[in-house]
């Protein structure tokens, strides 16, 4: 879910991350001009396609003798940069304070962090994930949308959109918050800024409302298999109206996606797991995940059997059960 929603933000803002190259790219043409204008001679590196890559050289050879006055040529370097930085579009991200804060034109090796900082061509993020769950308070989701609404009011003129995944957001403590942000595009009062979309991922609820004679019941379907701080609660009407059945893995995807996942252990440095190992913990969890979801599933529909008045079909109960394992 969140790779799918992240993937639809690169496609949608792909054309203003394209042209936040071709700015920078120009950018960087015109420092390395202005600084041969001044003196500075980049002949010998006419084989390098890259003007960043030209520049980094010119400072490093300048360190190293090559070419004179070395810390005239980093100095106008950084000066370059700062300006450059103040005269792009608000769609750039602001440069880290560690490099225009302070006196850092004589450092050699703070100049090329800059260089290599500003060649990125970095914008303001496109995309964030919320994992909501009951904890998670109101005060919270507010601070976290004011980074976002800060977002979309810098990237309003690129004609870029801002996504936002709220994943399990049926979980929340406060769904009447989110019911807001989702069908009423606003939050606390305060609409959001129109480039911001919203995407929202839900569980099918635990709950089931059920009566006996006068007294009305809630019995909670999945009770043996999520314990209270993992709640999931039926959606307002005005968002189940919006709602649309994502499915999920097959036996086959959900082993490639946990085959995957631990390869990315190793390829992030938290943990290197031997290809063969590999093997046998996919087999392992997606042999155990199957186990949970089956328990599950037996015991919901016992339970549908023994309370004959709740409207509930073995299909609903099999959702239920599979949403007892979660592959975040």
């Amino acid at each position: 879910k969140t790779a799918l929603t992240k993937m639809y933000s690169i496609l949608m803002n792909s054309s203003m991350h394209a042209s936040a190259k071709k700015v920078t790219l120009r950018q960087l043409e015109g420092m390395e001009t202005h600084l041969a204008d001044g003196g500075a001679s980049f002949e010998r590196y006419t084989d390098e396609p890259s003007p960043c890559k030209r520049l980094e050289l010119a400072i490093v050879e300048a360190s190293e003798g090559t070419i004179a006055e070395e810390t005239q040529i980093a100095t106008e370097l950084y000066e370059l940069l700062k300006h450059s930085c103040e005269c792009r579009g608000s769609m750039f991200r602001d440069p880290p304070s560690e490099y225009v804060q302070g006196d850092s034109s004589s450092n050699t090796t703070q100049v090329l962090k800059f260089l290599r900082w500003f060649a990125s061509a970095a914008v303001e993020p496109t995309f964030f994930e919320i994992n909501v769950h009951a904890s998670l308070s109101e005060c919270e989701v507010i601070e976290r949308f004011s980074v976002i609404q800060a977002a979309a009011k810098k990237l309003a003129d690129s004609e870029s959109i801002v996504v936002v995944f709220l994943d399990e957001v049926n979980t929340s403590s406060t769904l009447g918050l989110f019911k807001e942000i989702v069908i009423d595009h606003s939050i606390a009062g305060d609409p959001l800024e129109a480039n911001i979309v919203v995407i929202s991922a839900c569980n099918p609820p635990r709950r089931q409302a059920t009566r006996e004679g006068l007294i009305q019941r809630e019995i909670d379907l999945g009770k043996d298999w999520a314990s209270g701080h993992y709640q999931v609660s039926k959606l307002p009407e005005s968002m189940e109206k919006l709602k649309w059945a994502y499915g999920s893995l097959n036996s086959e995807q959900e082993k490639d996606f946990v085959f995957r996942r631990l390869e990315l252990l190793g390829r992030t440095g938290q943990c290197k797991v031997p290809p063969g190992l590999a093997g046998s913990m996919t087999e392992l969890i997606t042999v155990s995940q199957e186990a949970v979801r089956t328990f599950a599933r037996d015991s919901i529909c016992m339970r549908l059997k023994r309370l004959a008045s709740v409207d509930t079909s073995l299909d609903e109960a099999d959702a239920r059960a599979r949403s007892t394992v979660s592959l975040r």
